[in-house]
């Protein structure tokens, strides 16, 4: 993902990083909700697959976002 993403631009290995970690922690939540005990094994790599989607297709508007928002670029 990284050595794909990477050759666009390293903003969206940075908003596919987030991304996927944001998905992952919603997923967690989800997964906490309907019973799952906290000891429980989730696979990652769906949420990184997906977090690579956002990166692909969004990625240059998230990162031009945050940039504006909070680092006042």
């Amino acid at each position: 993902i990284g050595l794909v993403l990477g050759a666009l631009s390293l903003g969206q290995v940075a908003v596919a990083a987030g991304a996927a970690i944001v998905l992952g922690a919603l997923g967690a939540v989800v997964a906490l909700a309907r019973g799952a005990g906290r000891k429980g094994a989730i696979p990652f790599g769906p949420f990184l697959a997906a977090g690579a989607v956002v990166a692909a297709i969004w990625g240059p508007q998230i990162a031009d976002w945050y940039q504006r928002t909070f680092l006042h670029v």
